[in-house]
């Protein structure tokens, strides 16, 4: 069992080694302060040393737990941003040394604010959380971004979505260039 299930998980070419340690019975850890017991130890080599791939990779495993607050009614409610326009924000994605960026131009930046703003507002009046589905890639840079203007909106991935999990698209963000 313990073979089929590393097995299972290292087919991602991005993990190396992943083993499944027995639980660890320790009083005094803080995970028994915290009413956690027999949590089994996993150690991951990963290829990547960029923490966004890292990231993205364990939201993916963590989907349910994360999408769980935002189901309504099994439902999960979202907003996109309309073709052209994520890939725009996609092809303007630049990788570094340091990681990926978006070098957003000042103008841009701000009208996409505005438009995912309006878009927010009017989910909210729905009475329902404002969460933006995104491409992967740009997932974690386009939340960094946002938090500094907008408040209470959840970006999330297609990569983190169960496939028993049932959307609804409550609203698009256009970039109408009039």
């Amino acid at each position: 069992m313990e073979e089929q299930r590393d097995l299972w998980l290292s087919k991602n070419p991005a993990i190396k080694i992943l083993r499944v340690h027995p639980p660890k019975r320790e009083p005094q850890s803080w995970l028994t302060r915290l009413g956690v017991r027999n949590v089994p130890r996993v150690s991951i080599t990963v290829d990547y040393e960029d923490p966004d791939i890292i990231t993205e990779y364990v939201r993916q495993r963590m989907a349910r737990s994360i999408l769980k607050p935002y189901l309504v009614d099994g439902v999960l409610n979202i907003m996109m941003l309309e073709k052209p326009l994520e890939e725009k924000v996609i092809a303007g994605f630049q990788n570094s040394d340091q990681g990926g960026f978006l070098p957003l131009d000042l103008a841009f930046g701000q009208k996409l604010v505005e438009k995912i703003a309006e878009e927010t507002r009017k989910t909210m009046l729905k009475s329902l959380q404002p969460i933006l589905l995104v491409h992967p890639i740009i997932r974690g840079k386009l939340r960094k971004f946002l938090e500094r203007h907008l408040q209470g909106i959840a970006v999330i991935s297609h990569n983190e979505i169960p496939p028993q999990i049932k959307i609804q698209s409550v609203g698009i963000v256009k970039m109408n260039e009039q």
